[in-house]
């Protein structure tokens, strides 16, 4: 009897325990804040990226409504217009893209990050030159202000398509010498946009800009890459 007495008080001490231990959880519980999902390198990188880019949107849209605002003071060209357009879509190109890395880089290197910003970097200059400001040219036309300015964008542009060729080398596995239609015209495009601000024959910029428009449009549609 003193036996079976002596392990019913241990059993009800351990139930007892068992429910205070319970309870303090349960109001540790109520203090420690509870994250839906863990941050993953790639997520971390996304962020900046995404950053980069909607800057590079922002500088286009605001510098396209001043225009709007001033477009009575301002004498409008065309060409201008069509290299915004093409840097708006390479960026949502580049942004649409990148979501695919999450499944082809397994480890991400802050020399990798580096390298990326680096090449957005070229993509915010392009939208930020390409357009003129028109707090300081707005006595000018267009046409003055994108040959003083503007077609430092698009050299910049070709920086841009030079460093993604690397990208696609790094992440892609793709050759540094082209051995399709799609890799090809990306050095074409590279060209183009390296030799047009030491243009001035206004043709040959006027077949340089359609050219780069129709190419970027058909190596978007083709190319699951950047280019």
């Amino acid at each position: 009897m003193l036996r079976a007495r002596t392990t019913g008080w241990v059993d009800l001490k351990r139930l007892l325990s068992d429910r205070r231990v319970d309870a303090r959880r349960k109001s540790a519980s109520r203090y420690t804040p509870r994250t839906p999902f863990a941050m993953t390198p790639f997520d971390f990188v996304a962020v900046a990226i995404s950053i980069v880019l909607g800057l590079g949107i922002t500088e286009l849209l605001s510098s396209g409504v001043k225009l709007f605002l001033h477009r009575k003071e301002i004498e409008f060209d065309w060409i201008p217009f069509v290299w915004a357009v093409t840097i708006f879509i390479t960026i949502l190109q580049y942004w649409w893209v990148f979501y695919f890395l999450s499944d082809t880089v397994e480890i991400w290197t802050p020399l990798y990050f580096l390298f990326l910003i680096c090449v957005l970097t070229c993509l915010y200059v392009a939208a930020a030159l390409v357009f003129p400001d028109t707090a300081v040219d707005k006595s000018e036309g267009l046409k003055i202000a994108f040959e003083s300015h503007g077609k430092w964008s698009v050299f910049s542009l070709g920086v841009y398509v030079f460093l993604v060729v690397f990208v696609n080398m790094i992440f892609y596995d793709t050759p540094f010498i082209p051995n399709s239609l799609v890799g090809i015209l990306t050095w074409v495009l590279l060209v183009l946009a390296v030799i047009f601000p030491f243009i001035s024959n206004r043709k040959t910029q006027v077949t340089i800009t359609i050219s780069w428009f129709i190419i970027l449009l058909y190596n978007a549609w083709n190319n699951s890459g950047p280019y």
